[in-house]
């Protein structure tokens, strides 16, 4: 079961993954490079408070997994709609606010495709949520090839035959093939769940808010490590060289995600079903092998981007000559990100929300301060050197934590 779910969740990264690569600069050629840089800022704002508003859910119903009595499904229906639709509100307030700074980021039609995406992408990770959580591999994976396939060629009718054209065209192709793969994931599952005679709803949101929200500020502060660089390079220097910019940090990013988040999804279930039915010391042993695995990968992954970037970005981005220091920094920077979601299983496992929130908070703080110092001096790549710096805070500080954590179960004899 292990295996297949491993492929199952590779078929679901490498798919939408190729779909990436081959959107990006078919999208640059149709929106232009500052339209793109105005969907990536826009973008990154819909997953920043769709991260507040549906994270808490997404990471509680996770932890909870092999644990029937805080099943998602007993949540009342009130909490789970109001985060769904929320974040949609700061959205708009804050793409009106850095209108100007950015120009067409306020347009009325980027507004509203943007908050239609939003709720969209919350109204799909419940649903994946629920497919994760019951190690569907295959139902997951099928959702995001429906999600980046429809998504990419939804955008493209739009943008080439509507009146609906530039960032607001795609946003809108996305939001569709996102409500789209959301209707895939929402079909029946096997055992059908049935909720309890007894409403026991106030009692599981309570203990789902209790370890969630912390979750979700996380979440929050994970996507501002991971985009904040595009607002700032936006708002600091020509759209042009921020859209060339997000569009090489995206395939990198991305490209280094669809070969490693196979591992850690896979991984996640699995190790709090271990730990949840009491058996510590088994987690840690799977914690280990899939620890040694991922990194074994994302060294491929960096010295691959370092040698052969360099020859094949200014292929896929158009106009693009990233320099081999760039392009390692980004590489550097993505394959840490993807060890620190392993590194931090440990404080997830024993419930220590509010350490990981106050260690990728801190972990922010460093990115957006050295945006702040090092991009007017040195352009992108002390974009890419704030990224890289951020996310070695990050998985620095987990693996400290972590360990002492860990130690401590040991020597309790638990393990």
């Amino acid at each position: 079961m292990i295996r297949g779910g491993v492929l199952g969740y590779t078929a679901a990264k490498i798919v939408p993954g190729v779909l990436t690569f081959a959107a990006i600069p078919v999208v640059i050629s149709v929106i232009g490079e500052a339209q793109y840089a105005v969907l990536s800022v826009a973008t990154a704002l819909t997953l920043f408070t769709t991260a507040i508003g549906v994270g808490w859910l997404r990471n509680s119903a996770l932890r909870a997994a092999g644990d029937p009595s805080r099943a998602m499904g007993l949540l009342p229906r009130w909490a789970m709609t109001t985060a769904v639709l929320a974040p949609a509100v700061p959205v708009v307030v804050c793409l009106s606010a850095i209108g100007g700074g950015l120009a067409g980021a306020g347009a009325p039609a980027v507004l509203v495709t943007a908050a239609l995406f939003g709720v969209a992408t919350g109204v799909y990770s419940l649903f994946a949520t629920r497919a994760q959580r019951d190690l569907r591999a295959g139902r997951f994976a099928f959702g995001e090839s429906i999600r980046a396939g429809a998504g990419l060629l939804a955008a493209l009718a739009l943008c080439m035959a509507t009146p609906l054209t530039g960032a607001a065209g795609v946003l809108a192709g996305n939001a569709a093939g996102t409500l789209l793969a959301a209707a895939v994931l929402a079909g029946p599952v096997r055992p059908r769940w049935v909720r309890p005679p007894h409403p026991v709803g106030p009692d599981v949101l309570r203990s789902y808010w209790s370890y969630g929200w912390p979750m979700s500020l996380w979440l929050a502060a994970s996507v501002g490590l991971l985009y904040v660089d595009r607002l700032v390079l936006g708002l600091l220097l020509e759209a042009e060289i921020a859209g060339r910019y997000a569009a090489t940090a995206d395939l990198i990013v991305r490209g280094t995600a669809m070969l490693a988040m196979p591992i850690s999804m896979m991984a996640h279930p699995i190790l709090m079903i271990e730990w949840n039915g009491d058996q510590p010391g088994r987690a840690l042993a799977t914690l280990r092998s899939y620890t040694r695995v991922l990194c074994a990968l994302l060294a491929c992954c960096v010295a691959g981007v370092t040698v052969l970037g360099p020859w094949l970005l200014p292929r896929l981005v158009p106009g693009s000559n990233p320099g081999r220091g760039l392009l390692l920094m980004l590489a550097v920077g993505a394959a840490l990100w993807q060890c620190a979601l392993l590194t931090q299983k440990p404080l997830e496992m024993s419930g220590r929300s509010r350490p990981m929130l106050c260690l990728l908070l801190l972990a922010a703080a460093v990115t957006v301060g050295l945006d702040a110092a090092i991009v007017p001096v040195l352009g992108a790549s002390g974009a890419a050197v704030a990224f890289a710096s951020g996310a070695a805070c990050y998985t620095a500080g987990c693996a400290v934590m972590g360990g002492r954590d860990m130690a401590a179960v040991v020597a309790s004899g638990r393990a």
